[in-house]
């Protein structure tokens, strides 16, 4: 099992390269290693984490850190963003992995609809991470263009269903419904995590891997707001992380 840290840091300390190196806030395992999108391996003698995260801060554009102990000195190596993390079972050395990004301050009760703005363009190899108290009816994460809908993510807890699509020219794509189960009543706390990839986006229910969702709006770089409405008692959203940089 390996650990998927996300490293929670303002976005004055992105710009600056320095920033509070305490304990990750948020950690998750999965069963699988990450792999990081364009990286480099760093070959100082006797590197440490904080080494390696401040080093990664120094650079234009490093959002993931990985740290390998396993056998001899540590390896650090510096990422611009996640390609995948592979859920298949893996004999590799564990390694830490370190993502750099924003906690946005949510804690809404959900309904009414809330908007936000995205601290950044959306670019392939970022990740949003969604913690939710599902409502008694339905909940919708919305990546949102203007009136229109990169992508809309939709819990209807009533009908056991998580249903996907998007608004685009005025228009609803085709839905999508199809997961491998659902286990996620009313009142129940799930986390969502989206991998954004260079075709699609990788969706994470719960540290187990649900479904992918194509783009359809080829310039994710005009994503640049989100959106989270819901029906019923009980919703809340609780946090959410972007990584930038």
């Amino acid at each position: 099992m390996y650990a998927f840290c996300l490293l929670l840091l303002t976005s004055a300390p992105l710009v600056s390269g320095s920033c509070s190196l305490s304990p990750p806030t948020l950690m998750r395992t999965f069963p699988g290693r990450v792999t990081g999108r364009t990286c480099e391996d760093v070959s100082w003698p006797n590197i440490t984490t904080a080494q390696c995260v401040m080093h990664c801060l120094s650079r234009q554009e490093c959002t993931l850190v990985s740290i390998e102990c396993e056998a001899g000195p540590c390896r650090c190596s510096v990422c611009q963003g996640v390609e995948d993390i592979d859920d298949a079972n893996s004999t590799s050395p564990p390694t830490e992995v370190y993502l750099i990004g924003t906690e946005m301050e949510t804690n809404w009760t959900v309904p009414p609809l809330h908007t936000l703005l995205l601290p950044s363009t959306v670019v392939v190899g970022q990740v949003f991470r969604f913690l939710l108290n599902l409502p008694t009816t339905s909940i919708s994460l919305k990546l949102a263009i203007g009136g229109q809908l990169a992508f809309l993510l939709e819990f209807r807890v009533i009908s056991s269903k998580i249903v996907r699509n998007t608004l685009l020219n005025n228009s609803w794509g085709d839905r999508e419904e199809e997961i491998p189960y659902y286990d996620f009543p009313a009142d129940s706390e799930v986390e969502v995590i989206y991998i954004v990839r260079s075709q699609d986006y990788k969706v994470y229910v719960n540290s187990v891997f649900f479904f992918t969702f194509q783009h359809r709006e080829p310039d994710l770089t005009l994503i640049n707001r989100f959106e989270i409405d819901g029906i019923g008692d009980f919703g809340i959203m609780k946090s959410l992380f972007v990584s930038t940089w």
